[in-house]
């Protein structure tokens, strides 16, 4: 059939309950009028996006959690889910990720719902391994209304009110985690994070060698999932790393996402989508937050090579390093190995928020990427005086990926001659 124009097209339009004086209204009515503002609602909410809006962070609470049954705490927030449905948590929530034991000596099992397509990794047991943690919608009713024409008589429907809230779920992910102490497992959270960006997925590779190529729907751990048993009403928030020896790490940046506006056209979503900014600046966030995790957990830093913790690195990165009055730190040479130049250039700090930005059209950096070429390594001039004053003890680095734009500034007395092009 062929619509002319101006000719209004009712077909899948919402319908809400018309009002008139004399009409006789019913439950039903009332609950028609309820439902095509929730549905006008949605509409607002896929044409916003899905994601984070703020808070939902995820960490362990070591306080009222144990090894074998461990706790996490959800703080208050708001999100968007892909129906367009917002997910609000109003307070701070403490979540088992375990069952309470049953009598009888039961064993305590995982709160998780395995994806039917995907086996459990190698030997990994109930309530052990890497897990997705998301939140979704949920409802119920609350308290009791008075009712009439049914003889005093409570009626199974006279709930007061329904009550819309949250629900957690832990979903496990089909990784392998290598033996503890291997490499492998060593480099297990950056590795499975850059499986949720996408970093190595062949849909990726195949389309920047080959533009005109097939379209990329999906791609990533996450889009995997979404065929499987990720439902559109649930928001990811932090992936979960969980063994007999208790939580791991949690790793936000590996799922949370800003929330992340549609694309108008799907032809070339890797080129123009908003998705990839939010990917990459999730890539920058869980290189600083890991970062910081292995200052606070290791020692030896100046002696760590990148490879040994990392697979991938952000286009741009802030990394502590040692050096005069900075005694605490990596070593720049040993961290970035076979990628580290002759020599550091010098920035100003000005430049860091446009060098960041600048950095979310790019690719993160393998660092096992043998024809990518040598990083560039900056200085913060005014991290260097205050260093070389004592009024800060820790020396900054830039580092930036081949192909960001050169942002080297010329100051005497830091660097000789043709360095930051003096």
């Amino acid at each position: 059939m062929i619509n002319q124009l101006l000719t209004p097209i009712l077909d899948g339009g919402i319908r809400s309950t018309y009002f008139f004086n004399g009409r006789l209204l019913s439950a039903e009515d009332l609950r028609q009028e309820q439902n095509a503002q929730q549905r006008a609602y949605q509409q607002l909410g896929r044409a916003l996006g899905d994601g984070v809006a703020y808070g939902l962070r995820v960490a362990e609470n070591t306080v009222t959690g144990t090894k074998t049954e461990p706790v996490v705490t959800v703080t208050a927030g708001l999100g968007l889910n892909r129906a367009g449905q917002t997910i609000e948590l109003t307070s701070d929530l403490d979540v088992a990720l375990t069952r309470p034991s049953q009598p009888g000596g039961a064993s305590v099992t995982a709160l998780f719902a395995d994806c039917p397509s995907l086996p459990t990794a190698g030997s990994a047991i109930a309530g052990q391994g890497v897990y997705l943690l998301t939140i979704k919608p949920a409802a119920g009713t609350e308290g009791r209304a008075p009712v009439s024409g049914l003889g005093n008589i409570d009626a199974a429907c006279n709930a007061k009110y329904q009550v819309n809230g949250v629900q957690l779920r832990l979903i496990q992910l089909n990784v392998s985690t290598g033996p503890a102490g291997s490499p492998e497992w060593a480099r297990l959270r950056n590795r499975v994070a850059h499986q949720c960006y996408g970093s190595s997925d062949t849909r990726i590779r195949d389309f920047l060698a080959n533009p005109f190529g097939p379209n990329v729907a999906g791609y990533g751990l996450i889009d995997d999932l979404r065929s499987t048993c990720l439902t559109d009403d649930e928001v990811p928030l932090a992936v979960i790393y969980w063994t007999t020896e208790g939580i791991q790490f949690i790793d936000e940046w590996a799922a949370r996402r800003r929330i992340t506006h549609p694309i108008a056209d799907t032809t070339w979503p890797l080129l123009v989508a908003d998705r990839r900014i939010a990917e990459a600046e999730a890539m920058f966030l869980l290189f600083e937050a890991h970062i910081e995790y292995i200052r606070d957990k290791e020692s030896g830093l100046a002696t760590l090579p990148a490879t040994d913790r990392f697979e991938y690195l952000p286009p741009v990165g802030l990394l502590p390093i040692i050096g005069q009055n900075s005694p605490n730190g990596f070593n720049w040479s040993t961290f970035f190995g076979s990628l580290a130049p002759e020599r550091l250039d010098v920035t100003d700090a000005s430049l860091l928020p446009y060098l960041i930005r600048e950095s979310f059209q790019h690719q993160p950096i393998g660092v096992n990427d043998a024809a990518l070429g040598q990083v560039t390594l900056y200085l913060i001039r005014e991290n260097a005086d205050a260093v070389q004053a004592g009024v800060t003890n820790q020396l900054a680095l830039i580092f930036a990926r081949p192909g960001v734009a050169y942002s080297g500034v010329s100051r005497f007395e830091y660097g000789g001659w043709d360095v930051s092009q003096f």
